[in-house]
């Protein structure tokens, strides 16, 4: 890739060379005034709290894309981090609700636990809290199996009980996403790390 140079001014470009240059000599191409683009490292830089820009340097026989960098105004940093709080702490709802309403595993049966199935499950204790002694007929996400009053107290509340740790764990990362006043605070908060698991052995 080239620059059109007239009168030490960038004219045109950046372009590419047609056949007839593309035959030409390096110096006979800077006769014309087409000198060759020149790239230097990218340079390391903390994306949170700095931006580079592209200069453009004219030499004798190229023209260098040369990077600096720049610090991002304060005001700018407060806004980014505000702004990437209300992201991290709804990416922590979305996996608290995922892990909520994923099931869970009871003594190796699987349990629906999406907001229908554990209405539905409030409902059958209920039930079998005035006849303990139903058998309820129950199809979970594994298949078929019986729910006796003693065993659905049991799953209700392993059920609760994992529905609160969800909760919990939620809070705790959206009271630390509040608490943090930098870049590298947020970047120590794991969103995804902690949410309890989907087996229980009662």
């Amino acid at each position: 890739m080239y620059y059109k140079i007239e009168n030490n001014i960038i004219v045109e470009g950046p372009i590419s060379l047609d056949s007839y240059k593309s035959s030409l000599t390096s110096n006979e191409l800077i006769a014309l005034g087409y000198f060759p683009i020149e790239i230097s490292a990218y340079p390391e830089y903390d994306i949170n709290t700095q931006y580079i820009i592209m200069n453009r340097i004219i030499d004798t026989d190229k023209v260098i894309h040369e990077w600096t960098v720049h610090n991002i105004p304060d005001d700018d940093i407060e806004d980014t981090i505000y702004k990437r709080k209300i992201c991290m702490k709804q990416n922590a709802t979305d996996n608290r609700y995922r892990v909520e309403t994923s099931g869970l595993s009871i003594n190796g049966i699987m349990i629906k636990t999406d907001r229908e199935s554990q209405a539905t499950i409030a409902g059958t204790l209920n039930f079998l809290g005035l006849v303990p002694s139903a058998v309820i007929d129950w199809k979970g996400a594994g298949g078929w199996t019986t729910i006796t009053a003693q065993s659905a107290n049991y799953s209700a509340i392993a059920i609760g009980m994992h529905v609160q740790a969800c909760f919990s764990h939620e809070r705790a990362l959206c009271e630390a996403i509040d608490l943090a006043t930098t870049h590298a605070e947020l970047d120590s908060i794991d969103i995804n790390s902690g949410w309890p698991p989907n087996i229980i052995e009662i």
